[in-house]
């Protein structure tokens, strides 16, 4: 893999770390002064990392130029791995089934972030 695929990769993670941080912020000033409550949270914080994982997928595709399911899948293994080792070392606890599925569709979101990256492409 070339140096500048290699930043790319960087980039893309540190644009979903931004997106999930902010969505996360937010999320959290509805629930404190809105009218959400703290049951509406797991649904959008879900949808806040799938996001994330389009939008990643999506940047490395583009950067690419060929091959965008695969640089998406990559990216999408990365952050599945990044988040298993957050939970093992925050919470001491291995994903269930449950996690498996939501890091499946995590993959298939990235890998498809990745493709319309490399569709979209100028």
């Amino acid at each position: 893999m070339e140096r500048s695929l290699l930043t790319t990769y960087a980039r893309a993670l540190g644009v979903m770390a931004a997106i999930v941080v902010a969505g996360t912020i937010t999320l959290t000033a509805l629930i404190a002064f809105g009218p959400f409550s703290e049951r509406h949270a797991l649904p959008v914080v879900y949808g806040l990392h799938l996001v994330a994982l389009v939008v990643g997928g999506w940047i490395v595709g583009a950067a690419a130029g060929r091959r965008g399911w695969m640089h998406g899948l990559v990216l999408g293994l990365l952050y599945a791995l990044g988040l298993g080792i957050i939970g093992f070392l925050a919470y001491d606890a291995l994903p269930g089934s449950k996690g498996l599925l939501f890091a499946g569709l995590g993959l298939f979101f990235a890998t498809a972030g990745g493709m319309l990256g490399v569709a979209r492409r100028p």
